[in-house]
């Protein structure tokens, strides 16, 4: 899947051209260079604008946030100009643009697996805007009969989502009419098996997220997820690592198509520093997956405490990096060398549903809502490290050796086993998995506003507040008449208590 990936950049190449001549000698149409892309066209280009549009900039902030990195968003510093162009370009002129115009042709060609296939899409786009905007356009978003769109209230649009993802598996069970969807998914090959899994595992995480002002509904979508999981096994949910939610980063230079966080730490150098708290937790946990997240230039850890004016790492060559997991970076074997572009492929995966993240999901429905899933908690989280483990193994040709995962798994559940309540139990599910997803930073974002955890000292120094959302940006307001005015960032989205 990795190899067909510069494939995408190509046609998105292709079609910016076909775009910006789109005006150009259209006096006659020429058959062999249609001026409308066609949905076969715009899958990929919006499959990939999908992705850029999440591991990004949206990404780093949030990994800003939950002390993954120390870098341009430290201390909470999140302004209205850093999510711009992701709103503008990625998002609503990007991503959202083409999904909306395959719905629509595709829906009059009859071809609904892609209907369906982009609606999921769309919704994941929308699910995450809503966590971090809370109130966006959305029903009139993308849309050239409206210019200025109204904002939504996110409530709203999340009660909508419920039914646009349905309603895309309703058309993923429809027959198709004449274009090949596997031809141009670069996600899952056109597997209608895996999309559904994908949109239901979706709605799981979307259910979890309302536990705290609908703890009824969330529990009771839970488990209606389970029960038709437990009655047919591995058809509904994302179960295993062959189904995950990926986007897959290649290794090409021309055009780059190399992991964000690869070209962050290895080409350009110098953005970010690993967050020392983060690399501290891992070591006093003894965890065995450290060599694989880290690789040390200098052959010491050199990172940054959060909001510290005066940086502890060194320069751009001695500076801690991120290792094999999760950019495809090195693996640290002690060679303590400074790294560059050509020191690793970069092919790291972006991971954005994950089998997982359905477990640590699992757990923590459990334990708060007292839902019924899978299993106990105790055995959900043991199994969502042991599957954070096999992703780590699966990226590396040095395997984590088997004895010393059971001593890591073993001594994690006796702390979960020591605890009295369930909160503390949750605590330690949402470490867990916010070491795991490590590369997802906008993920463990929602878990922590969610949940509270993981505890993250506070910074050293900071001029600004805890952003439990992200700024609008400056254009939207003062160039649509229907937006709202800008909000503090302390003022909470919709689904947190």
């Amino acid at each position: 899947m990795k190899k067909i990936l510069f494939k995408i950049f190509a046609v998105i190449i292709v079609f910016t051209g076909v775009v910006s001549c789109s005006d150009y000698l259209d006096v006659n149409t020429d058959p062999d260079n249609p001026l409308e892309a066609t949905i076969t066209d715009l899958m990929p280009v919006a499959q990939a604008s999908t992705a850029f549009a999440i591991s990004q900039d949206l990404n780093r902030i949030g990994s800003d946030v939950v002390q993954y990195f120390v870098g341009r968003y430290d201390a909470w510093s999140v302004s209205p100009s850093d999510p711009a162009n992701t709103w503008r370009f990625t998002l609503y002129a990007g991503a959202l643009k083409d999904l909306e115009t395959i719905i629509e042709q595709a829906t009059k060609s009859g071809d609904y697996h892609f209907v369906g296939v982009a609606k999921l899409l769309k919704a994941y786009c929308f699910s995450h805007m809503v966590d971090i905007w809370d109130k966006i356009p959305y029903k009139e978003a993308s849309r050239d009969e409206f210019p200025s769109p109204n904002f939504d209230d996110g409530s709203v649009i999340y009660d909508d989502l419920f039914k646009l993802i349905d309603e895309a598996i309703g058309d993923l069970a429809k027959e198709n009419s004449k274009f090949s969807l596997a031809e141009v998914d670069y996600i899952y090959n056109g597997s209608l098996a895996s999309w559904i899994r994908m949109g239901n595992t979706l709605k799981l995480k979307m259910f979890l997220q309302l536990r705290h002002v609908d703890a009824n509904g969330a529990k009771a979508g839970i488990e209606q997820l389970i029960t038709a999981e437990n009655n047919a096994p591995g058809t509904v949910l994302i179960t295993s690592a062959s189904q995950d939610f990926n986007f897959y980063y290649g290794k090409s230079t021309a055009p780059e198509n190399r992991n964000p966080g690869f070209q962050a730490d290895y080409v350009t150098k110098g953005e970010a520093y690993i967050n020392t708290f983060f690399h501290t937790f891992m070591t006093n946990n003894n965890d065995p997956r450290i060599p694989y997240y880290f690789y040390l230039q200098s052959g010491d850890f050199e990172g940054r405490v959060e909001g510290d004016p005066a940086a502890t790492g060194n320069d751009r060559n001695a500076r801690t990096v991120q290792g094999i997991y999760p950019c495809g970076g090195k693996y640290d074997d002690d060679s303590a060398k400074p790294v560059s572009g050509s020191s690793a492929g970069g092919d790291g995966e972006f991971r954005m549903l994950t089998s997982f993240m359905n477990l640590f999901m699992q757990a923590e429905a459990a334990l708060t809502i007292n839902a019924t899933v899978s299993s106990d908690a105790r055995t959900l989280l043991e199994n969502a490290i042991r599957r954070s483990f096999a992703e780590v193994n699966a990226l590396s040709v040095i395997d984590i050796d088997a004895a010393d995962i059971d001593t890591y798994v073993n001594a994690r559940l006796a702390t979960y086993d020591a605890t009295t309540t369930n909160e503390e139990k949750l605590k330690l599910v949402i470490e867990e998995r916010w070491i795991s997803q490590f590369g997802n930073g906008l993920e463990s974002y929602s878990d922590l506003r969610r949940t509270g955890y993981p505890n993250l000292p506070d910074p050293v120094q900071t001029n600004d507040i805890f952003p439990n959302r992200f700024p609008y940006p400056v254009e939207e307001l003062t160039s649509n008449p229907n937006a709202p005015k800008q909000l503090e960032n302390s003022v909470k989205v919709f689904w947190m208590k």
